[in-house]
């Protein structure tokens, strides 16, 4: 608990701080490129390698997929019925569907659980939530802008992608013996910069203000992604005798906090950016509340 009151305390300051910043969009930008294009992938190559498998593991993945199914579905029908337009409906589609396993979810996972549940978060993060995001968003972004989508540059961009690269290559190491004595040191050193730069990302793009015609679409986003989401994934797997750890993985990455890479589709596919950007923020300090309680419920 310690380290998790930490976690909030470095958020609330740097958001405070970035106040005074000329150029923090610039700066965060920076920022992921380093958490994305190495700090992740040497993350995924140290701890994947180490993974025991088990009949249970699917199960935070696949939870991820069908969270975006139903998410998708769902918000299309709500959407419609409450006469959204377009593009704020692509936008909900986006921030609700998919969760924060990475830049938030591994360094809260750690806190809240220790190592063995960042090694199912990586899982959850590269082979559910990225892929979903890559694929799926993409086709979300398109419909919701008119937009094509070519099969072949969503491919190409998901192979591509330095920590699915890395994900792969770590979960075909680990049945090969592992690592060479000299190499888990340095995956180690190089991984260690990902929570607190992803914290100094995420509070130099906090933003807390939602004009009035925005609240509700806000709020039925994060009633669903920090609430629902995780009590239907919890309730299922109870339901198909999923226990320990993978259960806890699943629910808890499924609770967190919306994807940041979401809301820059929503400004790559010019969807409602000041919704997104304000539900990302609010429901990012919420779940600094709302994850700990599921971790409270959960093995």
């Amino acid at each position: 608990m310690t380290s998790f009151l930490l976690l909030a305390a470095a958020l609330l300051a740097i958001a405070a701080a970035a106040r005074r910043l000329p150029a923090a969009d610039a700066m965060a930008d920076g920022l992921n490129a380093w958490i994305l294009y190495v700090a992740l992938p040497a993350l995924a190559l140290e701890l994947l390698p180490t993974l025991r498998f088990s009949r249970a593991i699917w199960f935070v993945v696949v939870a991820q997929w069908a969270m975006f199914l139903v998410s998708v579905v769902l918000v299309h029908w709500l959407g419609r019925r409450l006469h959204w337009q377009r593009e704020r409906i692509g936008a909900v589609i986006l921030l609700a569907s998919l969760s924060n396993t990475a830049f938030i979810g591994l360094p809260l996972l750690d806190a809240l659980r220790g190592s063995e549940a960042v090694s199912l978060g990586l899982l959850a993060d590269q082979l559910g939530c990225f892929i979903a995001l890559t694929i799926g968003g993409a086709v979300v972004g398109t419909v919701y802008s008119g937009e094509r989508t070519r099969v072949a540059t969503i491919a190409g961009k998901v192979l591509r992608y330095p920590a699915f690269i890395a994900a792969v290559v770590g979960l075909a190491v680990g049945p090969l013996g592992g690592w060479p004595e000299a190499v888990p040191p340095v995956l180690h050193r190089v991984s260690q910069t990902l929570a607190p730069l992803a914290l100094f990302s995420v509070g130099l793009r906090l933003r807390l203000h939602a004009r009035p015609d925005e609240r509700g679409a806000i709020a039925l986003t994060l009633a669903w992604k920090l609430v629902a989401m995780p009590a239907i994934v919890l309730a299922c797997g109870r339901a198909f005798g999923v226990q320990g750890m993978p259960l806890t993985v699943g629910v808890l990455q499924s609770a967190m906090p919306s994807m940041f890479v979401a809301v820059i589709m929503i400004r790559r596919y010019g969807l409602e950016t000041d919704l997104g950007d304000t539900a990302l923020s609010v429901g990012l300090l919420l779940s600094f509340l709302t994850v700990p309680g599921w971790s409270l419920l959960l093995p």
